[in-house]
């Protein structure tokens, strides 16, 4: 078993084992088309976090939108089921979803718990044009046969977040989806 663990830390983290501080990681999967997600939608896609702490967010707009367009990002704790639950930090500020660009926010750094930690970004006012990122890689637990029978889960969405991210989630609130948009967070 430690030989596996270190054969997965070098691939995962790189030289020798140990993660690389200042790198980012996002989400598993691979690129799709550009989408223009749903103004005020929260989009939740999943990433590993073995090791460190979580201190920038960042997106990725291919078409800016329309005047005033933001995006909007945290990070959740995941419940324990394969879905996010608890916000453990929301950027202090939002990105401009205008410009075509790769925008980041730094966060007061958060340790997150070790495994499953999902990202969030919502855009507010206009949506920008994102690059769908999607196909799943990461085996999810389910609360129920049916919904673990039902669809691959690869992120989770919830509609209606105009303002501020909210504190708590709940497994009802959420939509299933088998892509979202690309995202990433920067280790410390």
């Amino acid at each position: 078993m430690a030989n596996l663990r270190s054969v997965f830390n070098k691939l995962m983290w790189g030289r020798g084992g140990a993660y690389q501080s200042g790198a980012w990681v996002s989400p598993p999967g691979a690129p799709g088309a550009n989408f223009a997600y749903a103004v005020n939608s929260m989009y939740l896609m999943p990433i590993m976090v073995n090791y460190g702490r979580i201190q920038a967010l960042a997106t990725e707009v291919v078409v800016g939108g329309g005047a005033g367009s933001i995006v909007r990002m945290g990070v959740y704790a995941d419940s324990g089921w394969g879905w996010p639950k608890t916000l453990l930090r929301e950027a202090p500020t939002t990105v401009d979803g205008t410009a075509v660009a790769t925008p980041s926010v730094a966060i007061t750094p958060v340790s997150p718990p070790l495994g499953i930690v999902w990202l969030a970004q919502v855009p507010q006012v206009a949506a920008p044009t994102q690059r769908i990122w999607g196909h799943p890689v990461m085996q999810m637990l389910f609360p129920t046969a049916a919904d673990a029978l039902q669809l691959q889960v690869y992120a989770y969405i919830m509609a209606g977040v105009s303002g501020a991210l909210p504190s708590t989630l709940t497994y009802a609130g959420l939509t299933r989806s088998t892509s979202g948009p690309k995202m990433a967070a920067q280790l410390l």
